[in-house]
């Protein structure tokens, strides 16, 4: 296989895989299908290299492109249940099949067809800076795909002669075309990126939902599904505080209040206040509680499209800024959008940052006293006994209710692995069998136990804690924040927040992995900030910072006179700064050829009679060449230096052929005075 044709192919297979990559990135596909396709693409990637030389049959490829064809329906109604799911499962079916057989040039037309698809679906599917990434390869890779192609095509026409290849270099050299065509699209790109607002997004919005699974805040949450998102990493939301303010460690991020507990499930109240917002902008807290909250701290909240529609708010909120008519005040003082939003929502909240209260009233009715007060139907009689143990001899509420807090993060051990299957009675296995478990068991046991001593009490599912990444100047939750918590109502003080979770030890030793993370989310806030989200009013916020920052540069000064520059300022930043671009844009253009031209200098100038050889009269053609081409005359690749020296008819280029046939093909080393004494005569 030539040097071409293997890079060729190499191009053709990187569409494919940079196309299967942006769908693997989504998390939309099956285990099984990242492994069959994965295997594939290094299947036929050792088939390139010649380390095996097997490939499908193109009858048992047609058998299997019509299995698709009629398994189809059957992903679509059975397996999948979504049209876009089971179209992408076609794709990646039909790339593999493709791949592993392909042979006529139709074939890689088909590849190539068949990864753009790919690329489609990645756009439609993913909503992360991971597919920009992705499009940057296929564009590198389509590129490549193209210039070798052309080159391809050209070598087998017989009719057609061209330039012999050095199959050594011709793929560092078409690489490198590569990733230069493809940087100047990009940079041609970004100028009309940012000046034209998107409207694809909303156009293919319908086709595919990017919300993530949040379980666990939903109106009914079984016992085990918070502990399911602290097994993954991915930011969920962003929170950004205002006149520098730092958030405390632990800080609750408060989500789903549920009240009601039937012994493997806790559900939520369905009454619900609806609050209507004015010019985007809602009071949630009564003058009175505003009083009594002490003073507000306000934060952003970028909320990333998620399957959830709480709002999640830290401490105890006074006023809400969103954009959307109305929200809906939860029994409980949680609050809900009402619908599930298909792209990122960004919500202010001004709020007094206090860990040990929580919102509510500071007196309850008596319905809500009995909602508080409800056990399952079949509770385990140790339960009591046990929270009557734990509670002790305390001579208030609020002691009891310490005790048990207490009592549950020194007995009981903490862990992520939980049983396959649910016990009967997951609580009392958690207790008495098991004796570890995760937060929501922590929180699920300590409000039975307060509620078995006439305590009031539901449980809270929300955030805890995050992450101050220094490159974005923004907190990161992930869904490994995930976390549930208790809030026991206590007369007097009112809802009180309890924790019974023992802490996770968590050291942040700074690493270069932990530096690259803080980068890559930064990127990915970047993202949804500045594409994703990108409109006219965002546009407009670009143009007024550029505006500002033109205004507030250093070298003009404008106190009440027109700007004028700094002389001083100029000559000691500016001029240099341009002086040294301009210098790294010439070297990036011409590197290669003022290379060459050293390289050549470097050559003749340590050609001697006594030292040389026959091969050094190509030197000293090239260097003849280069002071021709300067006057105007430049020798085609096909001609012969014969040829050239009849069509140049100047005495001296006839002569200077002569004297380099005589040394290159007649070992004449007395030649080499002559040809210098010739370069000599035409450099004048």
């Amino acid at each position: 296989m030539g040097a071409v044709e293997r890079y060729y192919q190499l191009a053709v297979l990187g569409l494919i895989a940079s196309g299967y990559a942006g769908v693997a990135l989504t998390g939309y596909l099956d285990r099984p299908t990242l492994v069959f396709a994965g295997l594939a693409l290094i299947a036929r990637a050792l088939q390139i290299f010649g380390i095996i030389r097997v490939s499908l049959p193109s009858r048992f490829v047609e058998v299997c492109a019509l299995f698709c064809i009629f398994f189809y329906p059957v992903d679509y109604f059975y397996l999948s249940h979504d049209f876009l799911i089971a179209t992408v499962h076609m794709i990646i079916i039909l790339a593999v099949l493709k791949i592993l057989s392909t042979r006529t040039r139709r074939d890689h037309f088909y590849s190539i067809a068949i990864s753009f698809l790919e690329l489609l679906a990645a756009a439609i599917l993913s909503s992360s800076i991971t597919f920009f990434l992705v499009l940057t390869v296929f564009l590198c890779c389509l590129i490549a795909a193209l210039t070798s192609g052309e080159i391809r095509r050209a070598a087998a026409r017989p009719s057609q002669q061209i330039a012999q290849l050095n199959r050594i270099r011709v793929a560092p050299r078409l690489g490198t075309l590569a990733v230069t065509v493809t940087a100047g699209i990009l940079l041609i790109t970004a100028g009309l990126f940012f000046v034209l607002p998107r409207t694809a997004g909303a156009a293919l919005r319908g086709l595919a939902r990017h919300n993530y699974h949040l379980s666990g805040f939903s109106n009914t949450v079984r016992l085990g599904e918070v502990g399911e998102l602290q097994l993954d990493s991915r930011t969920i939301m962003r929170v950004k505080p205002y006149h520098q303010f730092r958030l405390p460690v632990g800080l609750k991020w408060r989500g789903l209040t549920l009240s009601h507990f039937d012994g493997r499930a806790w559900s939520a109240s369905s009454r619900y206040e609806p609050l209507y917002t004015k010019q985007g902008r809602v009071q949630v807290a009564t003058n009175a509680e505003r009083l009594r909250n002490g003073p507000a701290v306000i934060y952003r909240v970028d909320l990333s499209p998620v399957d959830s529609d709480a709002l999640f708010i830290a401490g105890l909120p006074e006023f809400l800024n969103v954009d959307v008519p109305r929200i809906f005040r939860m029994d409980g003082s949680a609050y809900r959008l009402g619908y599930i939003p298909s792209e990122a929502i960004r919500y202010e909240v001004s709020s007094a940052i206090n860990s040990a209260f929580a919102p509510g009233s500071i007196d309850l009715t008596l319905r809500e006293r009995d909602q508080y007060l409800q056990l399952p139907y079949r509770l385990d009689p140790r339960i009591p006994e046990l929270a009557h143990e734990f509670a002790g001899r305390a001579a208030d509420d609020l002691q009891r209710a310490r005790n048990i807090e207490v009592s549950l993060r020194r007995r009981y051990a903490y862990t992520l692995q939980m049983p396959a299957k649910l016990p009967k009675d997951p609580l009392a296995d958690f207790l008495f069998e098991r004796e570890k478990g995760h937060c929501e068991y922590f929180s699920s046991a300590m409000a039975v136990m307060l509620r078995t001593q006439g305590i009031p009490s539901r449980v809270v599912n929300g955030f805890a804690g995050g992450t101050y990444n220094p490159v974005s100047d923004l907190y990161m939750i992930r869904a490994s924040d995930a976390h549930s918590w208790v809030e026991a109502f206590i007369d007097g003080p009112g809802w009180m927040t309890f924790d019974p979770t023992p802490s996770a030890v968590r050291v942040n030793t700074p690493s270069l992995m932990t530096t690259i993370g803080y980068y890559l989310d930064a990127a990915d806030a970047f993202w949804q900030e500045w594409v994703l989200n990108y409109d006219l009013a965002r546009q407009f916020i670009l143009g007024a910072s550029i505006e500002l920052g033109i205004r507030d540069w250093a070298p003009f000064a404008h106190h009440g006179a027109a700007p004028r520059v700094d002389q001083a300022v100029l000559t000691r930043y500016v001029i240099p700064v341009v002086f040294l671009i301009f210098t790294a844009v010439m070297i990036l253009l011409f590197w290669r050829s003022w290379l060459g031209t050293l390289r050549l200098a470097w050559q003749y100038r340590r050609i001697r009679p006594t030292r040389a050889k026959p091969t050094d009269a190509a030197i000293l053609y090239a260097r003849m060449l280069a002071l021709m081409k300067k006057k105007g005359y430049q020798k085609p690749a096909w001609f012969t230096p014969r040829e050239f020296a009849a069509t140049v008819r100047i005495p001296a280029v006839d002569e200077f052929t002569n004297a380099y046939h005589s040394l290159r093909y007649g070992g004449d080393l007395s030649a080499i005075d002559r040809m210098k004494e010739i370069l000599l005569e035409l450099s004048r």
